[in-house]
């Protein structure tokens, strides 16, 4: 129940962001200002690191997936090794080579298939609404509610018992979800302040 609490939570803030890009793309066509092309950055990449706050695959499923991939390699490996008349320390070294060679591999094709569970589990991205293009501050706006939709998911997450400090920062390192909702709220902080700048510049520029 609380994964699908989170899932909902997400495709809310992918909601958000979805409106808060189309909009911003739509101020942004022929504006050249750098604080809005920063922003449309951040908002552009948004969408992918909700996706994978869904979680991913475990630890666990990615070693068990891993050594199912890895096994019959090394086994042929090691057999191949000792048909051609090494000895067994010589067959161990080149096993062991064998899977640092094919690691990064590995690495690949787990995080391949823990990106395809994200995307089935959030299905496909939500449309923008149908809000018009609106201006820099309602674009500001749709992102500070989508960064309080991503704070209370969070929240959720992380359950209700008191965390210091440095848990938080040791569960931001250990749980994906988490992980992935941190540094997705750092991207709608960072776009939000490049638009407040851009704005504040914007009155300056009248003003003078």
């Amino acid at each position: 129940m609380a994964r699908r609490q989170l899932y909902r939570d997400l495709n809310d803030v992918r909601g958000l962001v979805a409106d808060a890009l189309a909009r911003l793309e739509e101020i942004s066509g022929s504006a050249e200002e750098y604080w809005v092309r920063s922003a449309l950055a951040r908002v552009r990449g948004m969408d992918g690191m909700l996706v994978a706050a869904s979680g991913g695959l475990s630890g666990w499923s990615r070693t068990l997936i891993s050594a199912v991939l890895a096994f019959p390699l090394l086994w042929a490996v090691a057999w191949a090794s000792a048909a051609i008349g090494a000895g067994s320390l010589w067959v161990i070294v080149i096993t062991v080579l064998a899977l640092g060679v094919a690691m990064p591999g590995l690495l690949w094709v787990t995080g391949r298939i823990s990106r395809l569970v994200d995307g089935r589990r959030m299905g496909a991205g939500p449309r923008a609404g149908e809000a018009g293009k609106g201006d820099l501050d309602e674009v500001i706006e749709v992102l500070v509610r989508a960064r309080v939709r991503l704070v209370s998911a969070a929240l959720r997450q992380v359950g209700s018992r008191r965390w210091d400090a440095a848990r938080l920062a040791r569960l931001a390192r250990t749980d994906r979800a988490i992980n992935r909702i941190a540094d997705a709220d750092m991207l709608l902080c960072q776009a939000i302040d490049f638009l407040e700048i851009h704005a504040a510049e914007q009155q300056v520029r009248r003003a003078a």
